[in-house]
């Protein structure tokens, strides 16, 4: 087995038992495996190549999300002229949230 096989399976972060569960492999087989002392028949060389391949997420990369622009555009009406349209429960909501916000 080699070295590269040996890191990825240990990167699984799977128990051994697991790996030899559902690979059918005979219990405790694999700690020798992985740890040099024994051989590895291909066989199992390339079913463990498969398993890791399986369960090794490929990282993604984040999406670019576009970043809010804190200041409105040029043709869009500030909040104090949008006020004139506003109920004067709105009005007095927006005032008091101005004010909470110059604490």
């Amino acid at each position: 087995m080699t070295k590269k096989l040996i890191t990825q399976i240990t990167d699984l972060g799977f128990k051994k038992r697991r790996i030899e569960t559902d690979l059918g492999m005979p219990l405790n087989s694999l700690s020798g495996m992985l740890n040099g002392k024994k051989d590895i028949p291909l066989k199992w060389s390339l079913k463990l190549s498969e398993y890791v391949e399986k369960h090794t997420f490929k990282k993604e990369e984040p999406k670019k999300e576009a970043t809010p622009n804190p200041t409105p555009p040029k043709n869009q009406p500030k909040m104090e002229e949008k006020k004139a349209d506003l109920s004067e429960k709105e009005k007095a909501r927006i005032e008091l949230m101005n004010e909470l916000n110059n604490l």
